[in-house]
């Protein structure tokens, strides 16, 4: 975990896969501001619980050599286009998985980002 879940305790998931060969970090963002930070390890997957409703929008960033902010090795940034949606019912909850790697028949796209763009973490 890069940064703790700031806005948790609800019931909401979010599973992230890393099928790619360099390591990751995935940023949830509600209302412009950063979440939570999840470090991903290459093929790796990473399960956050806790989330709150609401409507977020998730961020990552893959490459080697991580300095505790960003990737100083072969960085790419991107962001997801679709909004990620979290509603709690009386007995049913939302759960979203996304893969930071291009998947046959996946419904998610993802858009190319300047490093400008990608979310400030110590936010």
């Amino acid at each position: 975990m890069v940064r703790p879940n700031e806005r948790g305790g609800g019931y909401g998931e979010l599973v992230v896969d890393n099928g790619t060969s360099t390591d990751g970090v995935a940023i949830l963002m509600f209302s412009e501001e950063p979440v939570v930070a999840m470090y991903i390890r290459a093929g790796e997957t990473y399960t956050l619980k806790g989330i709150r409703d609401g409507t977020y929008y998730l961020y990552f960033t893959t490459g080697s050599a991580w300095n505790g902010k960003k990737f100083t090795v072969s960085p790419g940034y991107k962001r997801f286009e679709e909004a990620c949606d979290y509603v709690t019912g009386a007995t049913t909850y939302t759960t979203w998985s996304v893969t930071l790697h291009g998947v046959i028949g996946g419904n998610a796209s993802a858009e190319q980002i300047d490093a400008t763009e990608f979310p400030d973490i110590d936010q």
